[in-house]
């Protein structure tokens, strides 16, 4: 039992250690995801960095309003279904209310600025949207990496 316990101890560090060397910085790591709570702000992302603008409607369309160098699109929009039920989030419990989230994918390609903005006029099938749920923008800025 000891042999045994000895070699789970053995295989354990060996585990960490190996995530250790592959996990390297998170923080850089990780791409940015744009989402609506960061409507109106700016949002800095590191050149040469991937981020994402995730929306939670089917009903968006992105709008890039000035062109630019600063950031490139990545292929198309993805659309992930939120299939209607009784435990879907607040407004996905029935057909037609444009349950989905829409991501688009960027990358960081030159320092500068762009704003991202997206619009709707539909909230739902046959429901308007409030003035203040039609629209959505945000402030990309492409800053310098850091230096280690």
């Amino acid at each position: 039992m000891q042999l045994l316990a000895t070699k789970f101890k053995k295989i354990s560090l060996v585990g960490s250690c190996v995530a250790l060397i592959f996990s390297g910085n998170s923080a850089e790591a990780a791409s940015k995801i744009v989402t609506r709570s960061d409507d109106g702000q700016v949002v800095k992302i590191a050149k040469g960095s991937s981020f994402s603008l995730s929306l939670d409607s089917s009903y968006w369309s992105l709008v890039q309003l000035k062109k630019s160098a600063s950031v490139k699109q990545i292929g198309d929009v993805l659309s992930e279904p939120i299939a209607p039920s009784p435990t879907a989030p607040p407004g996905c419990t029935r057909l037609g209310s444009g349950c989905a989230t829409l991501t688009w994918k960027f990358t960081a390609k030159k320092l500068g600025s762009t704003k991202l903005a997206a619009t709707r006029e539909s909230c739902g099938e046959a429901l308007a949207c409030a003035p203040e749920e039609q629209n959505f923008s945000v402030t990309i800025k492409v800053i310098a990496k850091r230096i280690k």
